[in-house]
């Protein structure tokens, strides 16, 4: 399994929105590990688990959750 880190401009993010996003795509297969939310600059991001970008991408597609950026990340517990 590899990890992605995806990101999203959100104007008017709220903790509520992101939540039900994140149930979303729960619910279209991928793991979502983590979600950021960062109300003041409007960004949300999503750390996953998935077979490859192309499973992360059309998982946000099924959720009809939006993104901008999908990159290959690795996770540093601290």
């Amino acid at each position: 399994m590899a990890s992605f880190l995806v990101e999203r401009f959100w104007p008017g993010l709220t903790r509520d929105a992101a939540e039900s996003a994140t149930g979303a795509l729960r619910a279209s297969g991928v793991t979502v590990v983590e979600t950021i939310v960062a109300s003041p600059d409007e960004v949300c991001m999503w750390y996953v688990e998935a077979a490859d970008a192309e499973a992360v991408a059309t998982a946000f597609g099924a959720a009809a959750v939006p993104f901008d950026r999908l990159t290959a990340a690795t996770r540093i517990a601290g």
